[in-house]
């Protein structure tokens, strides 16, 4: 079950359509009726951070600062390396499959349904 955390527990979305290709999981553009960003796509998904890994509480604390401020991204907490929030990313409207950790296109349709 994905971790909700204060900003993603605000968060509300009516997606109406999810399309995901056949191949790598990732979704084309959405059909929302609300263009915010769902709360189960606030959180990463497991392929790109795992739960266990021992800075996961903190990564995800500073996305959510950086959601709260309506910031595009954040530095990581370990390593000093920027991350787009999931919103920034929301906002782009599709995949740019550069691997970002937060990207909310990866296993949409999947982690809609959980």
């Amino acid at each position: 079950m994905p971790m909700e955390t204060p900003w993603t527990a605000r968060l509300g979305g009516g997606i109406a359509e999810a399309y995901s290709s056949p191949g790598g999981g990732y979704a084309g553009q959405v059909t929302a009726s609300d263009r915010r960003l769902p709360a189960p796509l606030a959180v990463p998904d497991p392929a790109r951070l795992d739960p266990a890994s021992p800075g996961y509480p903190a990564i995800l604390a500073a996305h959510d600062r950086a959601l709260a401020a309506g910031e595009d991204g954040y530095l990581d907490p370990a390593t000093g390396l920027w991350c787009f929030s999931a919103a920034y990313l929301w906002d782009r409207g599709s995949c740019c499959d550069s691997g970002c950790r937060h990207c909310p296109y990866l296993n949409q349709a999947r982690r809609l349904r959980s």
